[in-house]
């Protein structure tokens, strides 16, 4: 699931496909965001290559987090991260995603994604 996710949202990012076919994935606060993002017309397609392998490891019972590296765009590999919770029809839904090591994005709540950056947080809800 993580690397279908990270691969849609390349697809989205760079223009290639729209930004509903994530809307059962992300978090409410993701996908608004997501929509509201500028796109890069122009951009290469998605290639099969472009998405290696993820790395997926739970945070207790319903939570985990992975990590999946992409070739973006720019030709650089960078790792971006999904953190996942599930919910109580046991479906995955990513509540957080970023790029690691990207000082040039921006985040749903304005700041800047980056190593140094504190995650973001769904309100309300189970903890």
């Amino acid at each position: 699931m993580a690397r279908w996710v990270v691969r849609a949202y390349l697809e989205v990012e760079r223009g290639h496909r729209d930004v509903r076919v994530l809307r059962p994935f992300l978090a409410p606060h993701l996908y608004f965001a997501l929509e509201k993002a500028d796109r890069r017309p122009g951009s290469a397609p998605v290639a099969s290559r472009d998405v290696g392998g993820a790395q997926f490891n739970r945070l207790g019972a319903g939570k985990g987090y992975a990590a999946v590296v992409v070739l973006d765009a720019d030709g650089r590999w960078r790792a971006i991260i999904l953190v996942l919770r599930r919910d109580d029809a046991g479906s995955w839904r990513v509540i957080d995603l970023r790029r690691v090591h990207d000082s040039s994005a921006v985040s749903p709540s304005g700041g800047r994604f980056g190593e140094d950056e504190p995650s973001m947080r769904t309100s309300g809800g189970p903890g």
